[in-house]
């Protein structure tokens, strides 16, 4: 069974699938998912699997961040939660940057720890996701050999120096 349209737009929603030997994480970010791993069976299958895997990185000085990325969403979310605050009484410990970025990067560092190479989903419905957090060593990955048909293969991805990961729009 298929989440529906609506489901995928009202929830930000962790999907995997590998790629060039990697295991990717995908945060959907209310956007659409591909049809290929729309499926509830899959993502709670899958979802589980990479719960259940061991961190592979035990020091996150190990774990590559996108800096840049990161920084202009904190610099969003401050400016959001500011305008909440003159209308609202608003704690301003949500004001603090250290926690805004650890709230935001939480999930990422998570799957980086693991092997995982996490991606966020950026603008609208085309398909781009830019890398948040990888094994600082590339060659680091999980050990996902006993699951690997679990995880859909899409060698469809192109990635950028920036970051940048577009999932071709006949995916969806």
């Amino acid at each position: 069974m298929k989440r529906s349209r609506r489901y995928m737009q009202s929830r930000d929603i962790d999907w995997f699938f590998r790629s060039s030997g990697n295991l990717i994480h995908c945060a959907s970010n209310g956007g659409l998912l591909p049809e290929i791993v729309a499926d509830i069976d899959y993502l709670e299958s899958s979802g589980k699997i990479v719960a259940a895997m061991e961190d592979v990185i035990t020091d996150d000085g190990d774990i590559f961040i996108n800096k840049e990325h990161v920084d202009a969403i904190v610099r969003e979310q401050r400016e959001l939660i500011r305008s909440v605050r003159e209308r609202t009484e608003f704690d301003d410990d949500w004001l603090n940057e250290v926690s805004i970025r650890s709230n935001y990067l939480d999930t990422f560092v998570k799957m980086a720890r693991k092997g995982i190479w996490s991606y966020d989903r950026v603008g609208g419905e085309d398909g781009s996701y830019v890398l948040v957090a990888r094994p600082g060593d590339a060659n680091v990955k999980p050990d996902f050999s006993l699951n690997a048909n679990v995880f859909v293969k899409m060698d469809v991805l192109v990635e950028n120096e920036g970051g940048m990961m577009t999932i071709p729009q006949y995916i969806f």
